[in-house]
């Protein structure tokens, strides 16, 4: 499945609602993701359902706030699948979120150099 790492709208629009404070919004999620994705990681070996969609669901919000779709649609699939009571495919969605995130922070290291 191909999705667009970043949506066309929400980045631009967002520098120029923040100005200044845009960059502070890129190096803050950029230095909370990968914390998020930790505590994801330890739920799931925990098979802690609860904890992995808690931290699912706050890496999306922070993830949707960007316009990161890819991230957002990834975190979103499985809070989905915690909130029904089974994640069958935790492991390999934990994984899909991994890798979304390494292409959004890369997308937004390269969009900070350009500043």
């Amino acid at each position: 499945m191909n999705r667009p790492v970043f949506d066309d709208t929400t980045l631009p629009m967002l520098e120029s609602l923040l100005g200044e404070d845009f960059l502070n919004v890129l190096e803050t999620f950029l230095d909370d993701a990968p914390r998020r994705l930790a505590v994801l990681e330890q739920a799931l070996a925990e098979g802690d359902l609860p904890g992995m969609e808690r931290a699912a669901h706050t890496l999306k919000g922070a993830a949707s706030n960007l316009g990161a779709v890819e991230l957002t649609e990834c975190c979103a699939e499985l809070v989905r699948d915690c909130r029904s009571g089974a994640a069958p495919h935790a492991e390999a969605q934990v994984a899909a979120i991994r890798e979304a995130l390494a292409r959004a922070e890369a997308a937004l290291r390269a969009r900070l150099e350009k500043v």
